[in-house]
């Protein structure tokens, strides 16, 4: 994958883990689920949004650590 590539690819990551996040702190502050709202309770197309931010957040957590300059110092990566 080309490096303009891979940092768009992180990028779109990137959001749509901000996006689960901010809807998480909604649910947090005021009890009111977003993606419940607006697509209904434990519906189908609810659960694939979720899991699409759940492995976002793994990605972005994959992505975090490879580019980790500690972690690469650690595990003598170049």
């Amino acid at each position: 994958m080309n490096k303009n590539k891979g940092l768009i690819l992180k990028n779109i990551i990137f959001s749509i883990t901000l996006i689960g996040a901010i809807n998480w702190g909604i649910v947090g502050f005021f009890d009111f689920e977003v993606f419940s709202f607006m697509l209904g309770a434990n519906s189908i197309p609810c659960k694939i949004i979720y899991i699409i931010i759940g492995l976002s957040a793994l990605s972005s957590a994959t992505f975090a650590v490879i580019d980790c300059s500690y972690c690469n110092v650690l595990f003598k990566r170049k």
